[in-house]
């Protein structure tokens, strides 16, 4: 912007101005993108907060969700109403868990279940903080989900 304006409004396109702006447009562009990435990242932190902040009056509470991202140390699952949070390993139904990162999923050795993007579960709320700005949610079986697993 600051070159548009002093190429187009003010006029000056000489070449003082040009060797000028060739010197340091890369530090703005720099300096632009790390201000940007930095309100990206505060804006998702206080989004986190506000969804925690919510999700504690919810504790106990059962939900529908779909896994939004998978990590070999639990899955991340979304809400209806777009609250996010982790079912840690640990909160899943028994069972010694694979992570595949090429194919982000997790392998349940024993039971069989997969876990990808897009897989739908029945979660409960059991925790909500604040302050760390995170949501857990354990895992609830239902005849449902043991039923699509076996076709």
């Amino acid at each position: 912007h600051r070159l548009l304006r002093t190429y187009f409004f003010e006029g000056l396109t000489d070449d003082k101005t040009v060797s000028r702006y060739d010197n340091i447009l890369g530090d703005i562009a720099k300096q632009s993108s790390d201000r940007e990435r930095n309100a990206d990242e505060l804006e998702r932190a206080v989004d986190d907060m506000y969804m925690a902040d919510y999700m504690q009056d919810h504790i106990g509470e059962e939900y529908d969700s779909i896994v939004s991202g998978v990590q070999k140390y639990g899955i991340f699952v979304q809400l209806p109403n777009y609250v996010e949070g982790l079912i840690k390993v640990e909160n899943l139904p028994s069972d010694i868990y694979e992570y595949d990162e090429e194919f982000d999923t997790l392998f349940g050795k024993n039971t069989k279940a997969i876990y990808r993007i897009g897989t739908r579960l029945h979660v409960r709320c059991i925790g909500a903080s604040k302050e760390a700005r995170q949501v857990d949610f354990e895992q609830i079986k239902t005849d449902e989900q043991e039923h699509q697993r076996t076709r």
